[in-house]
């Protein structure tokens, strides 16, 4: 099924709009280009989340209480 637009018509990649196909194509091309200088996405995402305290850590809560 196609979300193109809000339908629910089947459609084939063959059916899509050729400037929306160019448009796709382009973005893939970045979103690999992206992935070979960066990594994939769920790595980087997983180092960002391994900077976050612990979720029992009560150190900030504390903080912001005696302000």
């Amino acid at each position: 099924m196609s979300t193109i637009a809000n339908t629910t018509t089947t459609a084939s990649v063959e059916t899509i709009a050729p400037e929306i196909r160019r448009r796709q194509e382009a973005l893939l091309a970045q979103a690999r280009r992206l992935r070979a200088r960066f990594g994939p996405p769920e790595r980087r995402l997983a180092a960002l989340h391994a900077d976050l305290p612990p979720v029992d850590d009560s150190f900030w809560i504390e903080v912001l209480e005696a302000t």
